[in-house]
């Protein structure tokens, strides 16, 4: 796919911005309460054994994922940028997963029920019906008006360097708008978003990179979009939430 061009491409890699929290790996920590005023949260009155709220933190004390217990129940899985902003909202009951919000302006809100795991490369998706498998081993779902594609790359990828994200915008005939640390179901990779050239309207794209033992793991949300692509994106990273890897995959 996209990424056997990397190489070379790596010596004319575009300028970016340095990543912050690059390839970090969350902690996992217990609280009995959050801090939480609608941006990054602070965890309260840390716990040992028990607690009604286990959070993912980084070095600094960024927490980047929270899970809320009631009587035994997750009812609620939020996700944080690397800066500790929300991303997405999970609301659950005893039934299972009802409603995910991505924190978009003013949001957007993608209804669960019915939803049940789909097989996916290295884990399985919660999705509204099974995913179509392609020559190539890539796996993809027509859903939420977008097309998600998921594929396993065996490439020895740095996700972290320009001349990955190059490869990326080389290999679809895009350019690169932005690019960002992300954590799926906690392992750290890069969301990189892109902008196709030629198509009316123009198709954008989010495109999320995860490390693994036998390669880099890939998913790609592509939609017809204006020019502000936030709102048409979002689904995509609803969907990136609902992400849980398989316990045999392993990734670094």
């Amino acid at each position: 796919m996209w990424i056997a061009v990397q190489a070379g491409l790596a010596a004319h890699a575009v300028e970016l911005p340095p990543l912050a929290h690059a390839a970090e790996v969350p902690q996992e920590r217990l609280y009995a309460g959050l801090q939480d005023d609608g941006g990054p949260v602070l965890g309260l009155r840390r716990q040992r054994r028990s607690a009604a709220y286990l959070a993912w933190e980084l070095e600094d004390g960024t927490i980047v994922r929270t899970q809320h217990t009631v009587r035994r129940v997750m009812v609620e899985d939020r996700r944080f940028d690397a800066s500790g902003w929300p991303v997405s909202t999970l609301t659950a009951d005893a039934d299972g997963p009802q409603q995910l919000v991505v924190h978009t302006q003013p949001g957007t809100r993608v209804p669960l029920a019915g939803w049940t795991p789909q097989p996916v490369p290295l884990g399985t998706l919660l999705a509204p019906f099974a995913a179509e498998t392609l020559p190539g081993d890539i796996v993809r779902l027509s859903v939420l008006q977008g097309e998600l594609s998921m594929w396993v790359d065996s490439s020895a990828a740095t996700v972290t360097s320009p001349g990955f994200v190059e490869g990326l915008a080389a290999g679809c005939g895009c350019r690169i708008e932005d690019r960002v640390t992300t954590w799926v179901d906690n392992r750290p990779g890069v969301r990189v978003r892109l902008r196709a050239y030629g198509a009316s309207p123009t198709d954008a794209l989010d495109v999320w990179a995860i490390p693994h033992d036998d390669g880099v793991w890939v998913a790609s949300f592509r939609v017809a979009a204006p020019t502000d692509a936030t709102d048409a994106l979002a689904p995509g990273r609803a969907l990136i939430h609902l992400m849980r890897w398989s316990e045999h995959a392993v990734t670094k």
